[in-house]
């Protein structure tokens, strides 16, 4: 009953909160339980004692998987550690990486050391902010690639909601090369996408034409994904917009390995 109670607190917030004019959906932030999601989380900036470095369009990012692996694209070089929270303090163990050596330019030497120094994190509405032990700041953002995300229901501005009884069945995969994986209930789907922060576009094609039981939201759930047209993360979840604020799709990260090894390297826009 409680995550259903912010659920609707929540929705109705971003509700209220749509622009008309850039059909932009504004949530307001939610506090969560000390989970950092499992999305692929991109570099934005590294601030420490020789000032800010800013990273080019090489892929420099975390995923912080449940099971308590951390995976890191440090330019050319992958690698793989581990970590645990409290909440608010954050503890990383030894991150192995590839010995690749990457093109000049490259900052995977000063991203992974500021990252294995990473004591705090905490959420600023879109972004992932870690502290360091030397006073300095990670800044990441969301990727819409290398989860599965879950539909958690939606909430239109008449007040009306429709919430899934089993959010697994309802999902979308982004894939790096535009192409979009649909679950709808007992059928599946594929179609494309294209995110121009804040404007998304969603096409589903090819879906399945199983007979669901009873009570599916299926078809509810495809039309929907087939309107909205806009986007917006906060708290590394995803708020999909239908136009004309006439409502807000809820979804939340699944971590996915079927999402492809090359999700994490591939920006969103």
């Amino acid at each position: 009953m409680h995550r259903l109670a912010m659920f609707f607190a929540l929705t109705l917030s971003l509700v209220a909160h749509v622009s008309i004019a850039a059909q932009e959906a504004t949530p307001v932030p939610m506090t969560e339980s000390g989970a950092i999601e499992p999305v692929v989380w991109q570099l934005q900036s590294i601030t420490g004692a020789a000032g800010e470095v800013l990273p080019d369009d090489r892929p420099y990012t975390v995923q912080f998987q449940p099971d308590g692996a951390l995976g890191v694209q440090a330019d050319c070089n992958r690698g793989r550690g581990t970590w645990s929270n409290d909440g608010v303090t954050l503890s990383l163990g030894p991150i192995g990486v590839t010995r690749m050596m990457c093109p000049d330019g490259s900052i995977d030497a000063a991203f992974l050391s500021a990252l294995e120094a990473a004591t705090a994190w905490r959420y600023e509405e879109d972004l992932l902010v870690m502290d360091t032990k030397d006073g300095g700041t990670l800044v990441f953002a969301p990727m819409l690639v290398g989860v599965t995300w879950v539909w958690e229901g939606v909430q239109f501005s008449d007040d009306s909601s429709t919430m899934p009884d089993n959010p697994a069945l309802y999902s979308l995969t982004f894939l790096p090369d535009g192409k979009l994986a649909v679950k709808a209930d007992c059928n599946r789907g594929a179609g494309t996408w294209t995110f121009d922060d804040p404007g998304i576009d969603l096409a589903v094609g090819g879906l399945t034409r199983m007979a669901c039981p009873d009570g599916s939201l299926g078809a509810a759930f495809v039309r929907g994904v087939d309107e909205v047209n806009s986007a917006v993360f906060r708290n590394g979840r995803l708020f999909l917009a239908l136009p004309v604020d006439s409502g807000i799709h809820a979804f939340s990260p699944r971590f996915a390995p079927e999402a492809g090894p090359n999700a994490a390297a591939t920006p969103t826009s």
